[in-house]
């Protein structure tokens, strides 16, 4: 079983070739039909370009359907999955217009079974099938979260591959929530009875009514049934309108422990396998047998009595209102049967609840029969005031769910809308505002709700994303920022070590990233030590017992992710070997999600700026590096190449043009490494011009001022290669006083204090150029002074310890160019000998620190300078 385009598309695999073969379509070649339905015709196709080689399934809206409700609902489909990312969705890879005018759309290529299929071929229990089932649940939530109903949930759309990864299909009549998530919402009553699955559809289909999000669920329960049952839970002897109407909306299903024990024959109407003739199977039983369920009928009866039929007829409920209020819902009911907790698809009694009880904790109950007896006649007394309690404490979380509601909808719909959008800061700031007043009620009041709780941890990522993440568009508030990741950590703990059960690799996927978070803002706050170990804490959860190839893309991507930001820890340790390690390691993971999703944005970001990381660690000599400054040009070339082409891609998405001058800036450290001071810049005035134009559209994102500060200071660097100092120190004094009114507004910041002692170190020699000692001394003292106490509190961080030797230098080269000019106010012995003074204690921090992790590229260069330098004015004393 392949790709299931529509509802009405019958998959042949061994189809044989047609007309269409060997066809392009774009960058596709199309090797056979495997698929038509009454909107389009699906073929199996092979991307065979120059990029690389991907069989895709390639979906072409069929010639003489393409009327305009048609295409419409077509192209609705195309960006209903664009909007979707789930590993248990099948992604959107690429989309178009043939030659003729057809929209078309590629997907990836699902090789698997149906669900029903899938388990009956391997005979799996009930357990395996509840919690197989509960995946089709999570890409169901997902959806809706995403304001998709899909409307066509049944067996031929969920797919299982062979390492039992379901794959959820067809959103061909999908109904969009969001219309500007496309042209038009379709209407409700636009399906039709011929746009929907009989046997699966919802009374409200049915009846044309309006659809919701409990029209999938009821699906999922029909879908369920199926699993646990072997049998649908109605039966239709014809497909008239009015029989369908009647089945669907008046009869009532038998309960699944009930139809278990039967054995129903097949009609016409029933699914049967290609080319067989329905008519020849008419006596075949369909209920479980003991070839296809390891257990007999009575066991299974037995299996689903009581709660499993509960929440399956909860789920077929005639009114939504009835049904579970989400799939979610409905999935963690599954999953509290599971593990013998009481569900609420069953009468929270005293009896139901002591009954779940005594299965839990069969050891306890029997010492405690006496006690229980005793106890019986109390509860009886209290009933009608726990009954009256039930009430209102139903009623309180109702109260509850519609506060966690609105701060979800801010925080996880809202808030992600408008990320990307330009000059959106001032925006977020006012969502994060009052989601985080909602969250810290909710936190209070959430008790031992575990779902609630692990959708805070998520809630406080975003606020610590939006409060102060840096180089992402932030409030500038890195306290804030800090005590929202803490929380969320704090929460994923608190989680994990009450119930190991639940650490799948979802939830270890949820933790590391919030590791990850509190690592990159406490880097910002100066702690590099404890930022290195969260994030490596971090990167082992998301790697633990997952396999490289069996990880969702969505996990794949996180995880490269996670080894770059590793790696950035590592090079700002000294460690250079060991950042380049984990460079190529994550730049190598990403590439090969590329070439899955070449298109996906998140994948090109992180391609992107894998090169550029790459390139920093190869030969940028403002970072440590391996001093291979023509590698390094060689990486952000490529870097660049992915940026242009992401800007034009997406040409609102303010993190690709931000990208992008990132890279140009880069590119002019390494030419100007390379001797070609003119190239570098033109490369940073490149850069210049793309910062400010997104600082203007967005004043109040304090990462794009902290941006436009360090651009003057590059502009100041690449100046001064050239010769124009006076110039140069006008760019430098512009970005002090950028980075001090981003300081003195984010004290918490240890990162903007070093960009502001260098700026205040590389003013002060363009002053000392220029003659002026008296403001170049009172610069370089600051910028000794600060960077003093930037290493001292962070003494595993060598790019600060870098820092303040380079600060010490920098002063000593400012007193020894005033001894050889003889600039007035000190003797030429007295700046001599404070020149050698400052020399000699940079080059014990530079020793220092070669100690702790040996120099390598343009740091080792550096080193070598200041000691030849040291030697030079030595002798000029005649020492």
């Amino acid at each position: 079983m392949s790709f299931a385009p529509d509802d009405r598309t019958t998959l042949r695999p061994d189809a044989a070739p047609d007309s269409a073969a060997n066809q392009r379509i774009g960058p596709y070649r199309l090797v056979r039909r495997i698929g038509r339905g009454g909107m389009g015709t699906v073929y199996l196709g092979v991307r065979d370009d120059d990029a690389f080689k991907k069989r895709v399934a390639v979906k072409v809206l069929t010639r003489g359907h393409d009327t305009e409700a048609i295409v419409q609902r077509f192209r609705n489909e195309r960006q209903i999955l664009a909007s979707l990312d789930h590993q248990y969705i099948a992604g959107l890879l690429d989309g178009g217009t043939t030659p003729n005018g057809l929209p078309y759309f590629a997907m990836e290529f699902v090789e698997g079974q149906t669900i029903v299929d899938y388990c009956e071929s391997r005979a799996l229990d009930t357990t395996a099938r509840l919690q197989l089932f509960r995946k089709v649940c999570s890409a169901i939530q997902y959806a809706h979260q995403n304001l998709v109903i899909h409307r066509d949930i049944k067996p031929a759309n969920v797919l299982v591959t062979e390492d039992g990864t379901p794959k959820l299909l067809d959103f061909g009549i999908a109904k969009l929530v969001n219309p500007e998530l496309g042209a038009h919402a379709l209407a409700p009553t636009m399906a039709g009875m011929h746009l929907m699955t009989p046997e699966y559809a919802s009374p409200e289909q049915v009846r044309g009514d309006v659809v919701t999000t409990a029209t999938d669920v009821y699906s999922l329960g029909v879908l369920l049934y199926e699993l646990l049952t072997g049998r649908r839970p109605y039966h239709l002897t014809s497909r008239a309108p009015a029989e369908i109407a009647r089945v669907v909306c008046e009869s009532m299903p038998e309960r699944p422990s009930t139809a278990v024990t039967k054995v129903r024959q097949l009609t016409a109407f029933d699914d049967v396998p290609t080319g067989v003739d329905p008519a020849s199977t008419a006596t075949r039983p369909t209920a479980p047998s003991p070839s296809t369920r390891t257990i007999d009928a009575d066991r299974l009866r037995r299996r689903l009595s009581g709660d499993l039929d509960n929440i399956v007829l909860k789920a077929l409920s005639k009114e939504p209102a009835r049904r579970y209020a989400s799939a979610e819902q409905f999935a963690e009911d599954v999953r509290r049967h599971l593990v013998g907790l009481p569900v609420i698809a069953r009468e929270d009694t005293l009896t139901y609840r002591a009954a779940k009880f005594v299965r839990r904790n069969r050891a306890l109950v029997a010492a405690g029969a006496i006690t229980l007896l005793v106890l019986v006649a109390g509860i009886v007394g209290t009933t009608w005031q726990a009954r009256e309690a039930r009430d209102a404490r139903a009623r309180a979380e109702g109260r509850f769910d519609d506060v966690r509601q609105l701060a979800s909808a801010l925080l996880f719909d809202v808030h992600d809308a408008i990320r990307d959008l330009p000059g959106a800061t001032p925006a977020r700031k006012l969502i994060v505002n009052e989601a985080l007043e909602y969250l810290d009620k909710l936190a209070r009041d959430s008790g031992d709700r575990t779902d609630l709780r692990r959708e805070l941890a998520a809630a406080y990522l975003r606020v610590g994303d939006v409060q102060g993440r840096p180089l992402t568009p932030n409030i500038g508030d890195t306290a804030g920022a800090l005590a929202s990741y803490r929380k969320s950590a704090a929460i994923y703990e608190q989680l994990a070590a009450a119930d190991p059960r639940r650490v799948d690799d979802a939830f270890r996927l949820d933790q590391g990233r919030a590791y990850l978070r509190l690592s990159d803002v406490l880097t910002a706050a100066g702690d590099t030590a404890v930022a290195l170990a969260n994030a490596q804490k971090g990167l082992a959860l998301m790697e633990r017992d997952r396999g490289e190839q069996s990880a969702s893309f969505a996990a794949r991507r996180e995880i490269a992710a996670a080894y770059s930001r590793a790696g950035d820890l590592r090079s700002a340790t000294g460690d250079v070997k060991g950042a380049l390690e984990y460079r190529r390691t994550a730049l190598a993971r990403m590439e090969a999600l590329a070439a899955q999703m070449p298109n996906d944005p998140d994948v090109m970001r992180q391609l992107g700026v894998g090169y550029q990381k790459l390139g920093n660690t190869l030969g940028n000599p403002n970072a440590p590096n391996v001093g291979d400054s023509a590698g390094a040009l060689q990486q952000f070339e490529r870097a660049a190449q992915v940026f242009t082409r992401a800007t034009a891609a997406y040409p609102d998405n303010v993190v690709f043009r931000r990208n992008l001058a990132v890279v140009q800036s880069n590119t002019a450290d390494a030419l100007l490494a390379l001797k070609r001071p003119r190239d570098a810049l033109e490369s940073i005035r490149a850069a210049r011009a793309a910062f400010l134009a997104l600082a203007a559209s967005d004043p109040m994102n304090a990462a794009g001022q902290n941006d436009i500060a360090v651009i003057h200071s590059k502009m100041g660097e690449m100046l001064a290669a050239n010769g124009r100092t006076r110039e140069a120190a006008a760019e430098y004094a512009e970005a002090v006083a950028v980075h001090q009114r981003l300081a003195a507004k984010d004290p918490a910041n240890e990162s903007l204090q070093a960009e502001l002692a260098s700026d205040h170190n590389r003013l002060a020699t363009a002053q000392v150029e220029l003659g002026g000692r008296q403001e170049a001394m009172t610069n370089h003292n600051v910028a000794v002074e600060m960077s003093r106490a930037l290493a001292t509190s962070n003494p595993k961080d060598a790019e600060l310890r870098m820092a303040y030797g380079l600060s010490l230098t920098g002063r000593g080269d400012a007193f020894a160019l005033m001894a050889r000019r003889g600039t007035p106010g000190a003797s030429r012995q007295a700046d001599l000998e404070a020149a050698e003074r400052d020399y000699a204690a940079g080059v014990a921090v530079f020793a220092a620190v070669d100690r702790d992790v040996p120099f390598t590229g343009s740091d080792a260069e550096t080193f070598t300078k200041a000691k030849a330098e040291l030697a030079r004015i030595r002798a000029a004393l005649g020492r």
